[in-house]
Parts: C-alpha cells; structure tokens; sequence
C-alpha cells in the first residue's frame, strides 16, 4: 500500500496515481493554483494607451481575462491603443466648432490662470507659432464670427 498523495490539498484517487521506482506519476488532470492580481480596466486617451481589465499569476506570470484564471490572454490583448486625436483647430472641446468654451480656454492660458499643455496647446496654437496668444484667439474669434476660416 503506498501513501496518499494530495495535490492542492486534493486527494488524488489510487487509480490516477502510478508510483514507479519511489517515483510518483498522476495520471489525473490538476488545475493549477494561480495567485492572481486584478487590474482594473483603463479608458485609453489621446495621450495615453489604456487597457482591459484582466488578472495576472504571481507564480506563473500569464494573464487571465478571468477571475477563474480560465481564459488565458497574451500582453498584447490588455492594450488598448491611443485615441486619434480628430479635433481641428481652436476646438478645444472637440465639439466640432470653435465656440466660447474654446475662447475661455485660450484666454485662461494667456492669463496664466490655467495653462495648456501637450496636444491641448498644439490645437489652441492655431497660427503654428509654438505660443498661444492675443493673435490665436482673434483668429479664433474671426472663425466663430464667420469673418475668416481657420478650416
């Protein structure tokens, strides 16, 4: 009579189990245990990529799509891919317009009050002279009135 073999803290019946030579073979399917950590899911931007929620194994480092760990994914499956930046000119709030939303915004930039950055700061430069001032928000003006057209 050999010893019970536990795998898991799961006994393993004697028909699943073949010991040869002091070795023991289990013939029984055995579910990995998987010490899995979740990351929650992140909405992608146009500045950043985001991803899916999935869970990853300390142990074994692969990822899961599931709690369960049954659904295995690769890392190329969590990313989720940068926006695509559509907005035009002067439209800061991407509502395809230039409206007083937009004029608020480039004037609390000239005034130091909120300043704009990274691609907010390249569609409120609507004269692509790498600064925003008094001349974009005329410009800007003069498209809202209809007067010129910046698109």
């Amino acid at each position: 009579m050999f010893p019970k073999v536990t795998v898991n803290g799961e006994a393993i019946p004697e028909a699943q189990v073949v010991w040869e030579e002091g070795i023991v073979f289990i013939t029984a399917d055995i579910e990995a245990v998987h010490d899995l950590t979740k990351t929650e899911a992140k909405k992608p931007t146009i500045t950043e990529t985001g991803n899916i929620e999935y869970w990853s194994c300390s142990g074994c480092g692969k990822l899961f799509s599931d709690d369960a760990a049954k659904n295995e994914i690769s890392p190329d499956d969590v990313i989720l891919e940068k926006l695509v930046d559509t907005r035009k000119k002067g439209d800061l709030n991407n509502n395809g317009k230039i409206d007083a939303s937009d004029l608020l915004q480039v004037k609390s930039h000239i005034k130091k009050v909120k300043p704009l950055e990274g691609e907010d700061f390249k569609i409120a430069d609507v004269d692509d002279n790498g600064a925003i001032n008094a001349a974009d928000l005329l410009k800007m003006k003069a498209h809202m009135k209809g007067v010129s057209y910046l698109w």
